[in-house]
């Protein structure tokens, strides 16, 4: 008898402590009662000089968190960060092995903060650029009490590391200031492998040509969660191959327009122009509206017309119908929206015309009448 009063105990003390511990649970984890909060994320990865490492910057950021914080549905959570440290690392393509070549330390003040829960420790822009051998480097981030009211300004570490000597050379280390990062260059490309920043929680190493995935690096919290995650992961809103090959392309062409054009014996700036046309019709640049003016006898029923006197020609309002009035069968660009003059009414009317959605219209001028079309 004795021995099953114990059991029964046994199982009353067991189911007080679960209701004990689980809104306690519950509490913690909704930030009821203060809570450590932990994360690693991964920033601007790009392929070292000749392509069998990755570089990248490690993010490890931890503090003391309280409050649910959940964006657009409670207040912020309010957050002391305990500790902050971005490291530059280098993973091998082949062996996975990985190095930390430098570390900074972003030292917060010890106050709380408010911030919701998915970006409780601040945003940072990172990027990381080779030139020749030297890569250059840039990680900011808001986290010192120094902004102007109503205004976020980041603190920026820049400088280089070497890959001969691994020097390394500070120029700033947590400065207030203004930079700008690019997040993907084609530094993220070699050959046919691409390196995918996956929610800044993964590094992917993607190999174009047999389409398969081999992973580089997965942060801490939330790993066996993340691997199960990136195995079936649909990456086309991470992959930017497309996009920064046709970028390239588009640069390339340009150019060898451009110099084809002065060969030829073209000022620059009409080369240039020139080029944008030749953009256009391959298929490169958004086409641009043009107009092309063709010379009449009669007014056409149905379409408006316009006169236009020479002193509007000499003011300039409307450049581009002269052009194309001088050179018939030709396209010009379409300019579109005329200046309107105190002492002239036709900009005005002709605007309004356009703006209706009409593509044709009549002009006479001293020089005949004109039947122009918007193409």
């Amino acid at each position: 008898m004795q021995s099953k009063t114990k059991k029964i105990l046994r199982v009353v003390l067991v189911i007080a402590a679960l209701l004990l511990l689980l809104p306690a649970w519950f509490a913690y984890r909704l930030g009821v009662i203060p809570r450590i909060d932990c994360i690693q994320t991964f920033h601007a990865p790009v392929f070292g000089p000749d392509g069998r490492d990755v570089y990248y910057l490690t993010r490890n950021a931890w503090g003391i968190s309280w409050g649910p914080g959940i964006e657009f549905f409670t207040p912020p959570a309010a957050v002391i960060v305990l500790g902050d440290r971005f490291s530059l690392q280098r993973t091998s393509r082949e062996t996975g092995e990985t190095t930390t070549l430098h570390a900074w330390r972003a030292r917060h003040p010890f106050t709380p903060v408010t911030r919701y829960r998915n970006y409780l420790f601040g945003i940072p822009e990172c990027e990381l650029l080779w030139t020749g051998r030297t890569l250059h480097y840039k990680i900011g981030l808001d986290f010192l009490p120094n902004d102007p009211r109503g205004y976020s300004i980041n603190e920026w570490t820049t400088g280089s590391w070497n890959a001969d000597t691994a020097d390394l050379i500070e120029l700033d280390t947590w400065k207030s200031g203004y930079y700008t990062t690019d997040r993907w260059t084609e530094q993220i490309l070699s050959g046919p492998f691409e390196i995918v920043d996956y929610k800044s929680r993964a590094l992917i190493l993607y190999d174009s040509g047999t389409q398969t995935r081999t992973l580089l690096r997965v942060s801490r919290p939330g790993r066996a969660q993340l691997r199960e995650e990136i195995t079936t992961a649909d990456l086309k809103d991470y992959l930017h191959r497309a996009q920064l090959e046709r970028s390239r392309t588009i640069r390339e062409t340009y150019a060898e327009t451009v110099a084809g054009l002065r060969m030829q014996g073209l000022p620059e700036g009409e080369a240039m122009l020139r080029a944008d046309d030749e953009m256009e019709k391959k298929g490169y640049y958004p086409k641009t509206p043009k107009l092309e003016a063709r010379k009449i006898e009669s007014i056409q029923q149905g379409v408006r017309v316009f006169s236009i006197t020479k002193d509007e020609f000499r003011f300039g309002l409307f450049q581009d119908i002269e052009e194309a009035i001088a050179k018939p069968g030709i396209e010009v660009r379409f300019s579109g929206n005329y200046i309107t003059h105190r002492d002239f009414d036709t900009s005005r009317k002709l605007n309004e015309y356009l703006a209706s959605g009409n593509k044709s219209f009549i002009v006479k001028t001293d020089k005949g009448m004109f039947l122009l079309t918007i193409r």
